[in-house]
Protein backbone atom coordinates (compact mmCIF):
# COMPACT_ATOMS: atom_id res chain seq x y z
CA UNK A 1 0.00 0.00 0.00
CA UNK A 2 2.84 2.38 0.84
CA UNK A 3 4.60 1.77 -2.48
CA UNK A 4 1.45 2.41 -4.51
CA UNK A 5 0.66 5.57 -2.53
CA UNK A 6 4.15 7.08 -2.84
CA UNK A 7 4.45 6.17 -6.52
CA UNK A 8 1.14 7.95 -7.14
CA UNK A 9 2.24 11.20 -5.44
CA UNK A 10 3.67 14.15 -7.31
CA UNK A 11 6.56 14.89 -4.95
CA UNK A 12 7.64 18.10 -6.65
CA UNK A 13 4.13 19.47 -6.26
CA UNK A 14 4.23 18.64 -2.54
CA UNK A 15 7.53 20.50 -2.13
CA UNK A 16 10.12 17.72 -2.10
CA UNK A 17 13.39 18.45 -3.86
CA UNK A 18 15.30 16.04 -6.07
CA UNK A 19 18.12 14.01 -4.57
CA UNK A 20 21.22 16.15 -4.17
CA UNK A 21 24.67 14.52 -4.36
CA UNK A 22 26.74 14.58 -1.18
CA UNK A 23 29.74 16.87 -0.88
CA UNK A 24 32.01 13.88 -1.48
CA UNK A 25 30.23 13.14 -4.77
CA UNK A 26 28.04 10.20 -3.68
CA UNK A 27 24.56 10.27 -5.21
CA UNK A 28 21.76 11.38 -2.92
CA UNK A 29 18.96 9.11 -1.75
CA UNK A 30 15.77 9.15 -3.76
CA UNK A 31 13.10 11.16 -1.89
CA UNK A 32 10.52 8.48 -2.78
CA UNK A 33 12.53 5.81 -0.97
CA UNK A 34 13.02 8.01 2.09
CA UNK A 35 9.32 8.87 2.11
CA UNK A 36 8.42 5.17 1.99
CA UNK A 37 10.66 4.60 5.00
CA UNK A 38 8.98 7.39 6.97
CA UNK A 39 5.49 6.16 6.12
CA UNK A 40 6.50 2.65 7.18
CA UNK A 41 7.82 4.05 10.45
CA UNK A 42 4.58 5.95 10.98
CA UNK A 43 2.51 2.80 10.47
CA UNK A 44 4.68 0.72 12.80
CA UNK A 45 5.12 3.49 15.42
CA UNK A 46 8.87 3.65 14.82
CA UNK A 47 9.81 7.31 14.98
CA UNK A 48 13.48 7.07 15.89
CA UNK A 49 15.93 7.63 13.04
CA UNK A 50 18.30 5.11 14.61
CA UNK A 51 15.61 2.43 14.78
CA UNK A 52 14.56 3.12 11.18
CA UNK A 53 18.18 2.82 10.09
CA UNK A 54 18.51 -0.47 11.96
CA UNK A 55 15.28 -1.72 10.34
CA UNK A 56 16.82 -1.08 6.92
CA UNK A 57 19.61 -3.49 7.81
CA UNK A 58 17.72 -6.34 9.51
CA UNK A 59 14.03 -6.21 8.55
CA UNK A 60 13.33 -7.97 5.26
CA UNK A 61 10.11 -6.03 4.76
CA UNK A 62 11.97 -2.72 4.98
CA UNK A 63 14.82 -3.98 2.80
CA UNK A 64 12.28 -4.71 0.06
CA UNK A 65 10.55 -1.38 0.58
CA UNK A 66 13.85 0.52 0.37
CA UNK A 67 15.10 -1.59 -2.58
CA UNK A 68 18.23 -2.55 -0.64
CA UNK A 69 19.20 0.99 0.40
CA UNK A 70 20.53 1.35 3.95
CA UNK A 71 20.67 5.05 4.89
CA UNK A 72 22.30 5.89 8.20
CA UNK A 73 20.39 7.56 11.03
CA UNK A 74 21.77 11.01 10.24
CA UNK A 75 20.55 10.85 6.63
CA UNK A 76 17.08 9.83 7.82
CA UNK A 77 17.06 12.58 10.43
CA UNK A 78 18.25 15.22 7.94
CA UNK A 79 15.58 14.19 5.44
CA UNK A 80 12.92 14.61 8.14
CA UNK A 81 14.37 17.96 9.23
CA UNK A 82 14.70 19.34 5.69
CA UNK A 83 11.21 18.23 4.58
CA UNK A 84 9.13 18.63 7.74
CA UNK A 85 6.32 20.60 6.08
CA UNK A 86 6.22 18.33 3.04
CA UNK A 87 6.04 15.27 5.30
CA UNK A 88 3.10 16.77 7.18
CA UNK A 89 1.21 17.16 3.90
CA UNK A 90 1.94 13.55 2.95
CA UNK A 91 0.95 12.16 6.35
CA UNK A 92 -2.37 14.01 6.20
CA UNK A 93 -3.02 12.65 2.71
CA UNK A 94 -2.04 9.12 3.80
CA UNK A 95 -4.59 8.90 6.62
Amino acid sequence: MIVAFVDFLDLEDMGFEKAVPAFEGRPGYNPRAMLKLHLYGGQKSVRSSRKLSESCKINIEVKWLMEGLEPDFRTISDFRKDNIYCLKKVFHAFK
